[in-house]
């Protein structure tokens, strides 16, 4: 169980140690039951935006597999040819694909910035506020001792499955910015990857798609149209990357350069 702050002040109390009965009454305990809720919702809510990343990265894998496969297929540099000459629009909607699965990846990360920055930032403080009080005053009597504070350090200090406590958000980032170099580069490699597996494929379609009309060909209307909307998706992509690195480093603690409260 974590070193909760015992010594803030706490709208309706006084300096002097609360009583069972004052937190009983006040406002603080119905927060302290809506915050929770909040934090199961917002650990769920966190979860899900990790596993339709996952689905997102399947997705990317199965079709990139089964470009090469088909690539494989066409044996010949003439059959790859006379492939890639008869279906050029099919490929820019292609790269518009995988730019698209660019883009929702990166606004689950961009949720997960959120709700990090948001959990840290905003819930974190109150809820320590409030367990504070309730550590301060519950003692060995009642309903506080018996449902609540067991339902408190069941949520704080369990993890079932895959569910990531969302209470820990910011030690983890902490820890990996700050004290593990080696697992934090590791990490930034991985995260590069995970990109990759739409964004590479995605220019590289463009670039196929340039190279392999016919000197004495134009482009089409079409094609121009394909062409104007896959560079557009392109772009996108890397303008949401930058804003979503800039948001998570603003949702990591302390990344305003002040010092861990301890």
């Amino acid at each position: 169980m974590p070193n909760f702050p015992l010594n803030r002040k706490l709208s309706g109390y006084t300096n002097s140690p609360p009583r069972l009965d004052d937190f009983e009454k006040s406002p603080i305990r119905f927060e302290y039951e809506v915050l929770i809720e909040e934090y199961r919702v917002l650990r769920s809510e966190l979860n899900q935006h990790l596993s339709n990343q996952q689905q997102i990265n399947s997705y990317a894998l199965a079709l990139m597999t089964g470009l090469v496969a088909i690539a494989q297929l066409l044996g010949s540099n003439d059959g790859y040819q006379t492939f890639l000459s008869s279906f050029r629009p099919i490929i820019l909607l292609l790269s518009i694909l995988f730019s698209s699965f660019a883009l929702m990846y990166v606004r689950h990360a961009m949720m997960i910035a959120y709700i990090g920055g948001y959990t840290t930032n905003v819930i974190r403080p109150k809820i320590e506020l409030a367990l504070g009080v309730l550590l301060q005053c519950c003692g060995n009597r009642g309903y506080t001792t018996n449902v609540i504070r067991p339902k408190i350090e069941r949520i704080l200090t369990q993890t079932t499955g895959n569910d990531l406590q969302v209470l820990e958000w910011d030690e983890i980032q902490v820890q990996q910015r700050y004290f593990r170099f080696s697992y934090a580069l590791i990490e930034y490699v991985l995260s590069v990857a995970q990109y990759s597996i739409t964004i590479i494929p995605s220019i590289t379609l463009i670039i196929i798609f340039w190279f392999s009309k016919p000197s004495h060909e134009r482009f089409t209307s079409l094609e121009i149209i394909l062409f104007a909307l896959s560079i557009l998706a392109l772009v996108s992509v890397l303008i949401s990357l930058f804003f979503a690195g800039r948001l998570y480093a603003r949702g990591l603690p302390f990344a305003d350069g002040q010092d861990e409260e301890n």
